[in-house]
């Protein structure tokens, strides 16, 4: 092992208490601004979704990813497929036995939008995550200091984290959530389990946007003018950075699955770290040039090509790389999530999601209203797709509130 990769295995083993990545030229208030705009618009449950504006990332000066660390998961040459590593949970988040999911199956056939119970006499609502079973739901309630909301079984209660501008963003199958707020030191990283949040262990100005169901947790940390990708393995340990490559400037990690392997990407080009934080690129189809929005669940992941809007789906068991003409004027954002039959969840150029599966028609979703304003396609939206495809969580508008309105797809 070289002397780069030794300093860099150092790095990664250790959390995060230790002088971050170098110092960047770009403001970090700037940074914050952006960050509440863009919770503003709810275009993707993560803070740093695709913005004109981005906060650079400079990666620790000579550090390189080890092609292989001793005694952890060997990463992929770029463009390969291969993945391997620990589906294992940790302390109380390990998850259970879960149920087999069919490898292939039909669309529904009919799907009915239903409004979310909304507590505390609030008419409005948005769901932010989801987990994969279809029973639990996160998001907020009111359109001004709007509150915090756990949805089970479409039954909603007020969830309490403390700060500014507080959210839960993500649930995983055993009804642990995660999530960020803010106090004139920054934002601050919560881990919500039986009703109670609590702080996740360093470092200060990070954020908690996803969780698996073996309680691995991706976010980022706002520091000295910059942000950077990092995992918590497990609630009870400090965050750790994701390996990039050399001369990195530019990282994002967008989802994170329930034996703990991450996507998002790297510069422009889509990336999948390992449970250990190492990880390689993934092979574009052929005229892609970069990707925005990632998402994981079992062996799919999905993705956006950043210029055209074109649907992305990678089988990482067959090494099979999929694309789907989503036909939308919202490129950056119009393929969504994906579940772990493959189906996927997208936009259509009208504003309305539709789900869509390898080598089937695409099912459109109803709304609660057929007539919307032109913003639809930031209004009409999924934010999760059960693994069976029977539950959709997301957002719709409501044309007797003027509003987008929390709602749940029941599907058949």
């Amino acid at each position: 092992m070289t002397s780069a990769e030794d300093e860099y295995g150092q790095l990664l083993l250790r959390p995060l208490d230790t002088e971050p990545p170098p110092v960047s030229t770009v403001s970090i208030a700037k940074a914050l601004a952006d960050g509440r705009k863009l919770r503003r618009l709810r275009r993707i449950k993560m803070y740093c979704a695709g913005t004109a504006t981005a906060v650079a990332l400079v990666a620790a000066a000579g550090l390189v990813i080890a092609p292989h660390a001793p005694g952890r998961e060997r990463s992929a040459a770029p463009g390969g497929l291969s993945v391997s590593g620990d589906a294992s949970g940790t302390g109380s988040d390990a998850p259970g036995p879960v149920a087999a999911v069919p490898t292939s199956g039909p669309l529904p056939s009919s799907c009915t939008v239903l409004p979310l119970e909304i507590p505390g006499g609030y008419t409005t609502g948005e769901v932010l995550g989801a987990d994969p079973t279809g029973r639990y739901a996160v998001g907020t309630a009111g359109a001004t200091d709007p509150e915090v909301i756990f949805w089970d079984n479409g039954k909603g209660i007020r969830a309490t984290v403390p700060g500014q501008d507080p959210e839960l963003r993500d649930v995983n199958r055993n009804g642990v959530a995660v999530g960020t707020s803010r106090d004139d030191g920054g934002y601050h990283a919560w881990i919500y389990r039986d009703g109670r949040a609590t702080e996740l262990a360093g470092p200060n100005n990070a954020t908690a946007d996803n969780i698996g169901a073996g309680g691995a947790i991706i976010g980022h940390v706002y520091e000295a003018n910059r942000y950077y990708p990092v995992f918590w393995q497990s609630p009870q340990e400090k965050a750790r950075p994701l390996a990039l490559p050399a001369g990195a400037t530019n990282a994002v990690v967008r989802d994170v699955d329930d034996n703990g392997r991450m996507v998002g990407h790297v510069e422009t080009k889509p990336w999948l770290w390992e449970p250990s934080g190492f990880g390689h690129e993934l092979p574009l189809p052929k005229g892609v040039q970069s990707v925005s929005e990632m998402w994981i669940r079992g062996d799919w992941v999905s993705a956006n090509d950043a210029d055209s809007g074109l649907g992305i789906r990678w089988n990482l068991s067959t090494d099979e790389v999929i694309t789907t003409e989503i036909n939308s004027t919202r490129r950056r954002n119009s393929a969504r999530p994906i579940n772990a039959q493959g189906w996927m969840v997208a936009n259509d150029r009208e504003g309305r999601p539709f789900l869509t599966a390898p080598d089937q028609s695409p099912f459109r979703l109803p709304l609660l209203s057929s007539e919307a304003p032109s913003t639809s396609e930031y209004l009409n939206y999924a934010v999760e797709l059960s693994d069976e495809g029977r539950t959709v969580y997301g957002n719709s508008y409501d044309k007797g509130l003027k509003a987008k309105a929390a709602v749940v797809w029941r599907c058949q």
